[in-house]
């Protein structure tokens, strides 16, 4: 097994305990459905980078533990908000 960096994103703060920890916290249900979507994104993502091989999920790291969180209209999914950097991994079950 490894792990693969495969991207940046400016990811909202209200996503994060989620993407972290997989706490839901005060998320609706269309906010829910927005990060869900955004994981698949980023598994279809590494699935086109590394099509011969073998996933084992996505994993998360802020960027920049330092950085403050800032205001941007284009996040990585939903409104514009506040929103972190953070680096996303792909687990590798097989690596070639």
């Amino acid at each position: 097994m490894c792990v693969t960096y495969i991207s940046t994103e400016k990811v909202p703060e209200y996503a994060l305990p989620y993407l972290f920890n997989g706490d839901v916290g005060d998320m609706d249900e269309e906010d829910l459905k927005m990060v869900k979507a955004f994981e698949e994104e980023m598994l279809d993502y590494a699935k086109s980078l590394l099509p011969y091989s073998e996933f084992g999920g996505i994993d998360y790291s802020l960027s920049d533990e330092e950085e403050e969180s800032f205001f941007t209209r284009n996040p990585a999914f939903g409104l514009p908000c506040g929103v972190r950097h953070v680096d996303v991994y792909v687990i590798i079950n097989n690596p070639i």
